[in-house]
């Protein structure tokens, strides 16, 4: 291993072969960000996404960052696209990593600052839940939303 390093960093490769080297031996995650917003009653909220089927269709409000996105960004541009609200991050919460694929969440803490729900082919209700009336849904989303509800007290 020590002979590749020293090879790698005295070979004079063109910076595109360096880039396509790396590319190609670097693990690649997919990533997900996902909001965390709470009313005054300190109930979360949750989406009721369309595409989730009947069994477990609540979860948290969220997507996938596009390339060269940066993840608050793509938080506010997600929850805009989906329901038509205005949000604002507040800051990072937690990053979770999907054991079984290779899929990091960052989950940010946000809050509304404006605009009406407008349901969308992708989530048709949103509603605040308490931390007892949780709705049927993922269990890794559950574990997750419950150690939400302590990092946030």
């Amino acid at each position: 291993m020590s002979l590749l390093l020293h090879l790698w960093g005295h070979l004079p490769l063109p910076k595109r072969l360096r880039w396509a080297i790396v590319s190609a031996l670097v693990p690649k995650f997919a990533v997900g960000i996902a909001a965390v917003i709470f009313n005054e009653q300190h109930e979360i909220l949750l989406f009721h996404h369309t595409y989730r089927g009947k069994r477990f269709p609540w979860g948290l409000p969220g997507g996938w960052l596009d390339p060269r996105e940066d993840p608050p960004q793509a938080i506010v541009r997600e929850i805009h696209e989906e329901t038509g609200l205005h949000v604002r991050t507040v800051r990072p919460l937690i990053i979770e990593n999907a054991l079984l694929v290779r899929h990091l969440t960052v989950i940010y803490l946000c809050e509304i600052t404006g605009g009406t729900f407008r349901p969308s082919s992708e989530v048709d209700a949103l509603q605040y839940f308490s931390r007892q009336t949780l709705p049927a849904m993922l269990d890794t989303q559950k574990e997750t939303i419950l150690h939400l509800f302590d990092l946030i007290p």
